[in-house]
């Protein structure tokens, strides 16, 4: 057999460090506040679109579903639906973010039952949906800072099977 069609140089294909996917961490709970209020909304809409945009990122090859881009349900959907869409999207965030959770066997207590207590139920007390926003973003910090030491650990041993 000859070996010379099999001896490609891929070298020039290999990707570089600077390339690879590093996700952000959500910022604390009071600058959520803040911004939201200071621009009308707009700040939330962002960072839920990054959220969505970063379980996709994290947990598509896993599970196979795709969460839909926040922009869509908040322009489209949500008043559609008068607001049911918000509840929906959120919903099913919130399973998917348990799933991973579990997964990644991350020792964070949070999930549907705490959609239902505090971001639906919670509303009656004003700061329950807070409280809710709180536990999603702490959440999907730890989610975040595990993929991206994965990631680190993947990449490496990536690199050392190649030499």
């Amino acid at each position: 057999m000859d070996k010379t069609c099999y001896e490609t140089d891929f070298t020039a294909y290999e990707p570089r460090p600077s390339a690879f996917i590093q996700l952000h961490t959500e910022g604390n709970i009071l600058k959520f506040i803040f911004l939201s209020f200071i621009t009308f909304g707009i700040y939330y809409i962002i960072v839920f679109s990054n959220i969505s945009k970063k379980i996709n990122i994290i947990a598509q090859r896993y599970d196979d579903k795709k969460t839909a881009d926040f922009r869509l349900i908040a322009f489209i959907a949500a008043p559609a639906t008068f607001g049911i869409g918000f509840f929906v999207w959120h919903y099913k965030l919130t399973a998917r973010i348990e799933q991973e959770l579990k997964r990644r066997n991350i020792g964070y207590c949070f999930g549907r039952k705490d959609f239902w207590i505090w971001n639906v139920l919670g509303i009656m007390i004003i700061i329950g949906p807070l409280l809710y926003l709180y536990k999603l973003f702490t959440a999907m910090n730890f989610i975040t800072e595990d993929f991206n030491e994965n990631y680190k650990i993947y990449y490496s041993y990536v690199q050392n099977c190649k030499k």
